[in-house]
């Protein structure tokens, strides 16, 4: 009984995991898409979004913040995919609230990433908790809220759909 109950465990774990991660690459390529829409439409360049990456944002920042989503939406998705499987939570709450969590923990370590640099550089602003807490994520936070709400959806309905699958008779 109780091997039984670890593979349910491992298994809503695994599942979690797995949906988490698609559904933040699908979130990622949401976002990409819809910032290089923005800049083109409002420039009738590429050169904007190269600017903006290149220039203001950086591309460490950039690097460092995907890999952190997938990771952050691997370990947040295992303790979802136990919750909505194995304990039966609200499931499309529990996958919003995973979703937020990703990008502003994302984005707060990523920021945290750069002040370090800045610091170890000597290049280090006036207003650094602006420039590197409060604005970014004020801005991805508000950026990401619709494909996560919508990433999220699909991610609570494909958990829950797992979750009523009988796996084990």
């Amino acid at each position: 009984m109780r091997g039984q109950h670890t593979e349910l465990i491992k298994h809503a774990e695994f599942k979690g995991a797995k949906l988490a991660v698609q559904a933040t690459l699908v979130t990622e390529l949401s976002i990409l898409f819809i910032l290089i829409t923005f800049t083109v439409s409002v420039s009738g360049s590429e050169n904007l979004f190269v600017s903006i990456l290149s220039d203001t944002v950086g591309i460490f920042n950039c690097f460092s913040f995907v890999i952190l989503t997938f990771a952050v939406s691997f370990f947040l998705g295992r303790k979802a995919g136990v919750a909505i499987i194995l304990k039966k939570g609200n499931y499309l709450l529990i996958s919003y609230a995973n979703g937020i969590a990703i990008v502003v923990l994302s984005t707060l370590i990523s920021s945290t990433f750069s002040l370090i640099i800045q610091v170890i550089t000597g290049a280090m602003p006036e207003n650094w908790l602006l420039l590197f807490v409060a604005k970014p994520v004020v801005w991805m936070t508000l950026l990401s809220v619709i494909p996560v709400l919508i990433a999220g959806s699909w991610y609570g309905v494909q958990m829950k759909m797992s979750g009523t699958k009988k796996r084990y008779a």
